[in-house]
């Protein structure tokens, strides 16, 4: 029997291999639940828009929507639409100068054995201005941000990916990049009592340097 491979095997094994074992040969892959579910319909948003296809941007936003008023998801009926339309407002300069050579990259790359490699990649963009050619991977969490610049400077999974990428596009990659985005609403700066802006820093969690910066102002 032939084997399907992709990264999270590979990362799987390395971790432990009774970790693989159970869930690559045995089945027993446990349920991806909300924190899952959320991440791909973001992808989903994001795979419609680099693709102008409206209809896959609706169909996700749809189904997030009836998730929550469901009872499936505990979360704000409108997060992920206020979240796309962030992360595209955060790009809406940068696009302008970029020309998108792949959307959702897909390869399927056959090994000596007759095993298959399977790897999924979000984008590569060339910067227009500079000639860098990027890698650019997005990844979703409902937690803290916790990719550093060595966590993507050595990222194994974008690593990985480039000579595939290089490869099927007759490119070079310059560059890997991860966007990270928190699944959340942007707040205002609290303010305390006597009106002035709190410098409680639990408090500024969801609130922006400038938004900050302005209320000082």
């Amino acid at each position: 029997m032939n084997n399907k491979y992709d990264f999270s095997r590979l990362r799987a094994f390395q971790l432990c291999p009774k970790k693989h074992d159970y869930i690559y040969n045995q089945g027993l892959r446990s349920a991806g639940g909300m924190f899952v579910k959320v991440g791909s319909l973001f992808h989903q948003c994001l795979e419609g828009h680099y693709s102008d296809d409206d209809a896959m941007i609706q169909k996700a936003l749809e189904e997030f929507k009836g998730l929550v008023l469901t009872g499936v998801f505990d979360l704000d009926v409108d997060l992920l639409e206020y979240v796309y339309s962030r992360y595209l407002m955060f790009y809406r300069d940068t696009e302008k100068r970029e020309r998108l050579i792949a959307n959702e990259v897909k390869i399927e790359e056959e090994l000596e054995n007759g095993d298959t490699f399977h790897l999924t990649a979000d984008r590569v963009v060339e910067d227009e201005k500079t000639g860098m050619i990027v890698l650019r991977d997005t990844k979703t969490t409902l937690k803290k941000l916790k990719y550093s610049l060595e966590d993507v400077q050595y990222n194994m999974q974008l690593l990985t990916y480039v000579p595939f990428i290089e490869e099927k596009y007759s490119c070079k990659i310059d560059a890997i990049q991860i966007d990270e985005v928190r699944m959340c609403k942007m707040l205002p700066t609290p303010l305390n009592l006597n009106g002035k802006p709190t410098a409680d820093k639990g408090r500024l969690e969801f609130t922006t340097f400038e938004d900050y910066r302005n209320e000082l102002a």
